[in-house]
């Protein structure tokens, strides 16, 4: 498995297709079907005010030159040396093979080294196998929460990654 960082403009087809192919979550997620305005909102979605696109970034995961799964990261949000997972995404057919786990931990090792002490990241209430993933990942729930736009709650979870070095 090979992983680069994406560009809107070089990969916007293969994003699509991809999404496409993976549209079961998001369906769920955001209740319509995935489109091109999907992508660009994937690359050009609304940030929090203190930061900029040069603070995110989505990284492709390729099997065979296929794009297989997508990690969407903002750096130092909501403090210094905290990124933010704002999406995670495995080719459907690949679930339930340890894909998931080998880009979560790829993904990991890129953030540590930036220096990145604390991964954090949103998981819809109701969502039993993303919480569980996350779980056996090492992240743990703050108790915090924050409310999707349809009214479903979204806990946070969190996993110090500063003592994995």
């Amino acid at each position: 498995m090979t992983s680069r960082k994406l560009d809107y403009e070089r990969d916007k087809d293969d994003v699509t297709a991809f999404l496409v192919r993976n549209q079961a979550y998001l369906i769920y997620q955001d209740g319509r079907d995935v489109d091109e305005a999907t992508t660009k909102e994937v690359f050009y979605g609304e940030l929090p005010a203190t930061h900029t696109y040069e603070d995110k970034q989505i990284t492709g995961y390729f099997l065979n030159g296929e794009l297989i799964g997508l990690v969407d990261i903002l750096k130092h949000y909501p403090k210094p040396h905290t990124w933010v997972i704002g999406l995670m995404l495995t080719e459907a057919s690949n679930r339930r093979q340890g894909i998931g786990r080998m880009i979560y931990q790829q993904t990991e090792a890129y953030l540590l080294d930036n220096n990145t002490k604390v991964v954090r990241l949103g998981v819809l209430e109701d969502n039993i196998i993303g919480k569980s993933f996350w779980e056996a990942n090492g992240f743990l729930e703050t108790g915090a929460f924050r409310w999707h736009a349809d009214k479903r709650k979204i806990l946070v979870y969190e996993k110090d990654i500063s003592g994995c070095a």
